[in-house]
Parts: C-alpha cells; sequence; structure tokens
C-alpha cells in the first residue's frame, strides 16, 4: 500500500512537471537547455591531438565519461546529475529529487538506461566525450570596444544561478572544424563594461582580421562556438595560420531578374549534389592516413568549407569525377573506428584508434 501510495505521488510530480513545461518563459527554457555540458566530437578531438594535448589525456576525460554514467544505476545522486544533464527540462528535478529512490522508480530506471545507452553509442561511433568545463555559446560581438585583438570576454552561469567570469587561456573553435587553425587559444579577460552578458562569447572589434572568421570562417549570426576553459584541454603551442576562407570564387551574377525555374534548380541541384557527408568522411579518413595538416587534408578542408556554404552560393566546389578522385588517394582501407561496410579496416595508430 505504501509502495502504491510512493508510485502514485512520483505519477503525480511528473504530471505537474510536464504541465509546467508548456507555461515555462522561452528565456528561461532556453537558458536551461543550453545549460548543459560540451561533448567532444572526432574533430574537435583531432585538433587538440594536432595540437600537443595527450592521447592519455583525452582518454582519462573518456573513462571519467563512462565512470560518470555507470554511476547513476548505484546512487540517487549521479542518477539526478545524469538526468538533469541528458534529459530535456521538462521535469522539475528540485522537486523530484525529493524522492529517496530515485534510481530504483521503474519510469525513471528505463529512462535512466535509454540515457546511458544513447551516450554510450554516441561515445562508440562519434567519440562524443564529456566536457564538464566547457560548454556551447553564441558569439556576439564588444560593441563597446573594450577588447583587444587577442582577448574575449565569457561570463558563465552554474546550475545554481551563479555567474562567473572567466580569465586566462580558453579552447574555442567551431563545428565543423576540419583546417588546423579551426582551434584557436584565445585569452578571456575581465572587463567590467560587459558583466551584464553571459552565457555568451563576446569576441573583439579590433584587430587585423576577426577571429570569428579564423575560427571555420564562422561570422556572428547566430553561429555556436566550442569553449573549452579545462587547462588539460588547452593547447600551449602556438595558434597555426588560420585559413583564408573568403578567397573562394565570388558567386557568378546572374544580371537578371530571379525566376521560378531559377529556385527550382538551385533546391534540384542541392538535392542531386549534397556530397557533404560523404567529402566529411573521405576528410576523416585522410587526416588518419596523411594527418590533418597534410596538404591533401588541408585542400579538402578548404573544399568542404565551400560545400557547406554552396545552399547560399549555389557553387558546389567538387564534381563527382573530382570526388572520385579524391575518394581513391583514401585507398579502400579504412580506419577500424569509423566502422565503415564494404571497406577493409585496418587500426588506427591516431587518439581515435585508442
Amino acid at each position: 500500500m505504501n509502495k502504491f501510495k510512493c508510485d502514485h505521488q512520483m505519477l503525480e510530480l511528473c504530471k505537474r512537471s510536464l504541465r509546467r513545461k508548456f507555461t515555462l518563459r522561452s528565456t528561461r527554457f532556453f537558458r536551461m537547455f543550453n545549460s548543459g555540458r560540451l561533448c567532444l566530437n572526432r574533430e574537435v578531438i583531432n585538433l587538440l591531438s594536432y595540437r600537443g594535448i595527450s592521447s592519455e589525456c583525452l582518454l582519462v576525460f573518456q573513462l571519467r565519461n563512462i565512470l560518470w554514467l555507470i554511476s547513476s544505476l548505484l546512487s540517487h545522486r549521479s542518477a539526478l546529475a545524469v538526468l538533469r544533464e541528458k534529459v530535456l527540462p521538462v521535469f522539475s528535478w528540485s522537486e523530484i529529487s525529493r524522492h529517496p529512490q530515485l534510481w530504483k522508480e521503474p519510469f525513471f530506471r528505463r529512462l535512466l538506461h535509454t540515457t546511458i545507452s544513447n551516450n554510450l553509442y554516441q561515445l562508440e561511433t562519434r567519440a562524443h566525450i564529456r566536457v564538464p568545463k566547457a560548454r556551447y555559446m553564441f558569439g556576439i560581438v564588444d560593441e563597446y570596444k573594450v577588447l583587444h585583438e587577442g582577448q574575449v570576454f565569457v561570463q558563465i552561469t552554474d546550475e545554481d544561478g551563479m555567474k562567473k567570469v572567466l580569465e586566462g587561456p580558453i579552447a574555442i573553435t567551431k563545428n565543423p572544424c576540419r583546417h588546423p587553425g579551426d582551434l584557436r587559444v584565445l585569452r578571456a579577460v575581465n572587463n567590467e563594461s560587459l558583466h551584464h552578458l553571459y552565457d555568451v562569447l563576446v569576441f573583439p572589434q579590433q584587430g587585423s582580421r576577426p577571429h570569428a572568421s579564423e575560427i571555420s570562417g564562422s561570422d556572428l549570426d547566430g553561429d555556436e562556438y566550442t569553449v573549452i576553459w579545462d587547462p588539460k584541454l588547452i593547447p600551449t603551442s602556438p595558434n597555426p595560420a588560420p585559413y583564408d576562407y573568403d578567397s573562394g570564387p565570388p558567386p557568378k551574377p546572374l544580371n537578371r531578374v530571379v525566376t521560378r525555374n531559377d529556385r527550382l534548380k538551385v533546391i534540384l541541384d542541392i538535392c542531386e549534389q549534397d556530397n557533404l557527408g560523404k567529402l566529411s568522411n573521405i576528410h576523416l579518413v585522410l587526416s588518419d592516413k596523411f594527418g590533418i595538416d597534410s596538404e591533401v587534408a588541408i585542400t579538402l578542408a578548404a573544399g568542404l568549407s565551400q560545400e557547406l556554404d554552396s545552399v547560399k552560393s549555389g557553387q558546389h566546389p567538387y564534381s563527382s569525377e573530382k570526388i572520385k578522385d579524391i575518394n581513391s588517394k583514401a585507398g579502400t582501407t579504412r580506419p577500424d573506428f569509423m566502422q565503415t561496410p564494404g571497406y577493409g579496416e585496418y587500426q588506427s595508430d591516431k587518439i581515435l584508434g585508442r
């Protein structure tokens, strides 16, 4: 009888939490949804490894990630931490956390199993490694012109709503990041003029070239950046020369009124020539075989940037014949971590193969 009463109370708590999700203000929901921790991926891991972060260090973060997931099956506090971070904020965790055996309750037990299974799958297939001292942040410009070249301003909000200004070197990149210069180490500074800004990455106006442009050729029209301030994951080597992403061919002028057939042709071209996924996989193979700083990998990284912008420019850098030629350079084998059917596998000696 007591068990039935306890489960009934938990069910009512969940119902109230789900009803409350439709009354959350958009700003509050946005802040809660983006408070989750950042996960590394294959591209970021390759860049960190290239910049001198040891394989042992990255493997430690991976093992800690696995231990963090498994511990949620044994501890009420750990279960709550995993669910808070990995599940959409539709439940009132402050109320649900009062339940003394959350990790044993059937519904949340199944939710935990599904969450752990999904995250382990992402860890195996995409190398999504959780990093506590890192966030995804939207980039904005310093409108007060108080930041100098090489400086940024970052103020984070923790789970308790407390704000903290970061100071010191931080690593910044943006997905997709394939060129060696796409990961930059900049210095976070404390400036009182910018204290009203938080949970965003503030770039300076001053400098020879915008830092946002140096990072994967991005701009500040809603791009989201990977910001890492864990000292163990911040490279100490000098920043490589960034790629000039504006060096591609300019769009061809039409010199007439745009017609309906023009719009249809653009849509069909996008559908027929969308090779971004295929080229990304080839770049991963070339980086593993020849190095991320090899000529073939850097050339393809530049072409991938143009392919990414083909939706706006209408220009695809590679024809089917060129893609076949690039694929032939990758050979007939693939690194084992890619798990590519139809190809021979080899044991990669890079960090992703470990």
